[in-house]
């Protein structure tokens, strides 16, 4: 390892002579079968490169997974410019080389100065930052740190930008926080020719006790039933029964373009992914509790007792250590811990899982369900959805 310091810009540059291979190998375009060709055409907005060779392994999981982020990535409402300020400060606080390297090409075509790259890195008190920008790096920085953007930062953003480019905004961090974590645990290496190397503030300050304080109004309302639109209907209740909606998902309603190609990936967790419905719930409950994220305990809590997670385990989860769980599924349990406190299954964490039988793509599956709902958890609190009267609340104890 060899290291630069350059004392007037305050940096680390990092240089390793030789990465570890790859824990999943990236599947070499000559050799996509038609499946995976038609996959990547159909899903080209999203991350390409070593990242969609990587994943078009397993196809379901790019259907599952990359509507969402090409959306974000290239058609949401905020500008190009403000997308990649949120995803290269997010690429930082994850440590994620990969995203830094992928997305340094993409801010330059946004118009961010080499100088405003490096400024990143420095964060939103660095000068030359608009009091907007500033606001941006510190969102991204507030929902890393404690799953929700704090009320100085929101009323800054909320002053500048429609609800639509609140959600899109929010959604950016956490989606790109999701990708984070898929890279820097497989260790996917940076295309040929991204050579921008990740800067950091050497060290990282230790990220401490993530909190926040529940809101007890809505900063962005939900959409009431008089102003549902025909996409409104289409995909959350296309025989029109009248059905009660998800406060949540309705609430990303707001954002036209985004809350179909989330409710995908919504889809996929739930429905497609190869764990089991008790695997996946026990990542969910973890990780909503490590985001203190109500609603999306709430939701769910129920369902897990449904699917013979008991009450004793339920509490269990909310507590630290994976006592009283069998090896297979502490190591599921290790894997959301890590990717809430690390951004990425360690080492030893995915080699636990692979002794415990677990395959590739099951152990992406576990990180996609976790920091999935890790965005649920942290875009519920950030604005602020008020639970239904009645609805189960997580225990009061001390986090994971």
């Amino acid at each position: 390892m060899r290291r630069i310091f350059l004392l007037g810009a305050a940096f680390v540059f990092t240089a390793t002579a030789a990465m570890a291979a790859p824990k999943i190998a990236p599947v070499p375009q000559s050799a996509w079968t038609a499946e995976q060709r038609e996959v990547a055409a159909k899903f080209s907005k999203g991350p390409g490169g070593n990242a969609l060779a990587t994943f078009i392994n397993f196809p379901e999981l790019v259907r599952g997974t990359y509507p969402l982020a090409g959306y974000l990535m290239a058609d949401s409402t905020i500008t190009p410019r403000q997308r990649e300020l949120l995803t290269l400060r997010t690429a930082w606080n994850c440590s994620s080389q990969y995203m830094w390297s992928y997305d340094v090409p993409r801010a330059k075509a946004a118009g961010i100065s080499d100088a405003e790259i490096a400024r990143i890195a420095q964060g939103p008190d660095a000068k030359g930052w608009s009091p907007l920008e500033a606001a941006l790096l510190r969102a991204a920085d507030d929902i890393h740190k404690d799953s929700f953007i704090s009320q100085p930062v929101w009323d800054v953003m909320a002053k500048e930008f429609r609800r639509d480019q609140l959600v899109d905004a929010t959604f950016t961090v956490t989606d790109m926080m999701q990708f984070a974590a898929l890279y820097n645990s497989i260790g996917i290496e940076p295309d040929a020719g991204n050579n921008a190397r990740l800067p950091s503030m050497a060290p990282h300050p230790p990220a401490g006790k993530r909190w926040h304080q529940a809101l007890g109004t809505a900063r962005i309302p939900q959409i009431e039933p008089k102003d549902f639109t025909d996409d409104i209907y289409r995909v959350f209740d296309p025989k029109r029964t009248g059905r009660e909606i998800n406060r949540l998902y309705i609430t990303y309603a707001h954002s036209k373009g985004l809350f179909e190609p989330r409710q995908i990936q919504s889809g996929y967790i739930n429905s497609k992914a190869t764990i089991s419905s008790r695997e996946k719930d026990m990542a969910i409950l973890r990780i909503t509790h490590q985001a203190m994220g109500d609603f999306p305990y709430s939701v769910h809590v129920a369902g897990a007792r449904d699917k013979e997670i008991s009450s004793e385990e339920i509490a269990r989860l909310a507590k630290p250590g994976t006592a009283g769980f069998s090896a297979k599924e502490a190591a599921l349990i290790t894997a959301a811990d890590d990717i809430f406190a690390r951004d990425k299954v360690s080492d030893e964490a995915w080699n636990a899982l692979k002794a415990a039988g677990y395959s590739d793509n099951q152990i992406l599956d576990i990180m996609v369900s976790a920091s999935g709902y890790w965005m649920v958890g942290a875009t519920g609190n950030t604005f602020a959805v008020q639970l239904p009267d009645g609805s189960e609340r997580m225990p009061d104890t001390n986090r994971p």
